[in-house]
């Protein structure tokens, strides 16, 4: 049986300064799978060490980083991102993934590292009261290209 792309990322450590492949931060990790999954290269956080919670927030800008937010109507699909919010500000993201198990987040979180949560997990155990979904327009140009038809 063959591993899902997203497996390989589980229990990759959280580094403030991250190293991919080998530590990322949670941006890292959703650059990291854009370029694996669609060889799209999304420009790089302005945020020299993600320890810097400010610095961190204040790069938490979907648009800034070509996402799109979903409509009402679109559901998330594999690979699309997660932007999550504590309080009133947004200060983490992760990335779909459909699993046997239904719709998880696959993020690297500070100190757990490369972890798989369900939305409800995140809710209830890590306290965000907000989670919106975005998607890359540059995911539909690449399987377009690709001939790829998504369900």
């Amino acid at each position: 049986e063959s591993m899902d792309w997203w497996e390989k990322y589980i229990g990759k450590p959280w580094e403030g300064v991250p190293n991919p492949p080998y530590s990322y931060t949670c941006g890292e990790l959703v650059r990291a799978v854009h370029k694996e999954l669609w060889n799209i290269d999304i420009v790089p956080i302005p945020v020299d060490d993600a320890s810097d919670l400010r610095a961190t927030v204040e790069a938490m800008n979907p648009e800034y980083y070509g996402f799109v937010k979903l409509q009402e109507h679109e559901a998330p699909m594999d690979g699309d991102v997660v932007f999550m919010a504590r309080n009133a500000f947004m200060d983490h993201c992760g990335i779909v993934v459909q699993t046997a198990d239904g719709m998880k987040i696959l993020h690297c979180a500070n100190p757990d590292g490369t972890i798989l949560n369900s939305v409800t997990e995140l809710e209830e155990q890590q306290c965000y009261t907000k989670i919106e979904f975005y998607r890359h327009p540059g995911i539909n140009v690449y399987l377009e290209e690709h001939g790829i038809c998504r369900k």
